[in-house]
């Protein structure tokens, strides 16, 4: 399921068609995860997950190097949904589900309550809701001014 990094960006077909099973597999997940943390917001993100797998499966990312100076920047606005976006990614490859699970929220876990720019993956810290579209907005004009070709979005 995972293209190739210097491809195009996209999903073809056979990863589209594997986008619902993982959704499946990230709800199961947030549910642990809040339920064992005993805190989280559990609606928001069963609300985020496919848009979040939609474009981490879509964007020009790699895993194995998160901070790849050409990668496609994602930003995630409302931080709240957190155990989406930490599911999606570890779906995508950036680091265990098992790991998320078994540490959100926890004291001195990088899965915290809201997303934090020092998860692998992860392009900036959230705030305010709606403050990520300042943070995509600055991250495009950097990428025009750098003339990068990477593609930059912003989830509300």
């Amino acid at each position: 399921m995972h293209r190739k990094v210097e491809g195009s960006r996209g999903l073809d077909k056979e990863a589209l068609k594997k986008l619902p099973e993982l959704a499946r597999v990230a709800r199961g997940a947030i549910l642990k995860m809040t339920t064992l943390a005993g805190s989280g917001h559990p609606g928001g993100s069963m609300s985020s997950i496919d848009i979040y797998l939609a474009l981490l499966f879509f964007a020009r990312i790699d895993p194995s190097n998160p901070y790849w100076e050409d990668r496609d920047r994602i930003v995630i606005s409302h931080g709240h949904t957190s155990p989406a976006a930490y599911s999606a990614l570890a779906l995508r490859g950036f680091f265990s589900i098992e790991d998320v699970i078994a540490s959100f929220r926890h004291h001195y876990s990088i899965f915290e309550g809201h997303v934090e720019r020092h998860v692998p993956g992860v392009e900036w810290s959230t705030g305010n809701l709606g403050q990520g579209l300042s943070a995509g907005v600055g991250f495009a004009l950097a990428a025009k001014l750098l003339k990068k070709n990477y593609h930059v979005f912003v989830a509300m």
